[in-house]
């Protein structure tokens, strides 16, 4: 059976980054889908505040073997005026 390496990577990567975004107790950030290419991050969901999603995008950041994040985050719209 043929393992595609860069999947593998792949896999590793989205795991050390949900892992990263877990200890960070970011809120909601459980509930953000982490899909990754070849070092490219794209992080999706919503989350209750432009702080929780700046922070999100900042410690994807931080995250070893991450080369670049894609920002598909929303704001929930019960908080979206405030701030």
């Amino acid at each position: 059976m043929y393992v595609n390496p860069s999947a593998t990577g792949d896999l590793a990567l989205a795991h050390r980054t949900r892992l990263f975004l877990h200890t960070r107790g970011i809120c909601g950030a459980e509930q953000v889908a982490v899909k990754t290419a070849g070092g490219t991050v794209i992080l999706c969901g919503k989350l209750a505040s432009r702080q929780d999603k700046w922070r999100c995008l900042e410690c994807c950041r931080h995250v070893a073997g991450v080369i670049r994040v894609i920002d598909q985050l929303q704001i929930s719209s019960a908080t979206e005026g405030t701030v």
